[in-house]
């Protein structure tokens, strides 16, 4: 499936979001997606169905002092 990741153009084989973020091997705490330009929550990861051509932003929040 082609996505564009972070403004990347990317080749994976997945079907979720989830799938996205295990194939990357990501930590899940305080991760934030946005795909086609709106947040998902954590708990619709599993269920949000990708196609090819949708967006992903992959951020996260980062706290200091």
């Amino acid at each position: 499936m082609k996505l564009k990741i972070n403004g990347k153009d990317e080749n994976i084989d997945v079907k979720t979001v989830k799938d996205v973020i295990d194939e990357k091997e990501l930590k899940k705490k305080g991760l934030i997606i946005e795909h086609n330009g709106k947040i998902i929550k954590q708990e619709d990861w599993s269920d949000l169905k990708l196609n090819d051509g949708d967006q992903l932003e992959l951020f996260r929040f980062v706290g200091g002092g």
